[in-house]
């Protein structure tokens, strides 16, 4: 009976070391996982940060032709004396059109 006992106790010992074992396994995989996702997030949000700096690029990029080409008009008609484009086509405004819409891609 005693050796019985003592068996069942070194049977229950070597399962509660195995269960140790599976645990800090478990722990391990979980620490492994939690890396991976944290490096997927990481790659996610650094990828994330170059298309809006890409986008914000080609808005501003857009915004400064705009007013390249209102530059260009307004020397050509001054050049060729076409009052009637100068008087039509309000630079002023179209210069706080694209100052806005600047802003705005600054701000956001």
């Amino acid at each position: 009976m005693f050796r019985r006992h003592h068996l069942d106790s070194g049977q229950r010992t070597a399962d509660s070391g195995q269960r140790t074992a599976d645990s800090g396994q478990r722990t391990a995989d979980s620490a492994v996982k939690t890396m991976l996702s944290l490096h997927s997030l990481s790659t996610f949000i650094s990828r994330l940060i170059l298309v809006i700096t890409i986008k914000r690029w080609w808005q501003i990029r857009t915004l400064k032709r705009q007013w390249s080409d209102d530059r260009s008009l307004r020397k050509a008609a001054i050049k060729k004396d076409w009052f009637g484009v100068l008087e039509v086509f309000h630079f002023e405004r179209s210069y706080m059109e694209i100052k806005r819409g600047a802003r705005l891609i600054a701000l956001s």
